[in-house]
């Protein structure tokens, strides 16, 4: 079952991570954290510009558990300016997961956002991401919620 929970960890090494364009963003920081043996990280922040952005958000009325079917995928071209990321990193079947949530700026000054599930960089993205030691939550899949969640035993 699962149930709310906290757990005491301590922050680790904070890195500044450069990504280039057309670096493709989730993919990055999965692979920043497999090459430094990181397993756990919170993203704190990240400015830059982005295109080719994939977000999920929820459709009106949805109630759990979710699927697929219970929520949009939008597919954006851009080109953005981040004006936000955040996220996190937990390892799920001994894979690492990131987890983002971004608010992007358009053209013409209107604001969108969602949970990323894609992106590229279209010229640069600084992103602040601190290891989190000391951590034994994991994901896994929720029957309560269908959503891959935080979990510790």
């Amino acid at each position: 079952m699962h149930k709310p929970f906290f757990e005491k960890v301590r922050f680790g090494d904070p890195y500044v991570i450069r990504m280039i364009p057309d670096d493709d963003i989730p993919q990055k920081i999965v692979s920043f954290c497999k090459e430094n043996g990181i397993t756990h990280a919170v993203i704190i922040s990240a400015i830059g510009s982005a295109k080719e952005v994939v977000f999920r958000d929820l459709l009106a009325g949805v109630k759990i558990p979710l699927e697929p079917s219970k929520t949009n995928e939008l597919r954006m071209m851009g080109p953005y300016e981040i004006l936000s990321l955040e996220g996190n990193i937990f390892p799920m079947d001994n894979e690492l997961v990131v987890h983002l949530h971004t608010l992007l700026g358009t053209e013409n000054g209107s604001v969108c956002g969602g949970h990323m599930m894609q992106a590229k960089v279209l010229t640069t993205l600084e992103l602040i991401l601190v290891e989190i030691k000391k951590a034994n939550s994991y994901r896994v899949k929720s029957a309560v919620t269908g959503l891959n969640e935080l979990l510790i035993d």
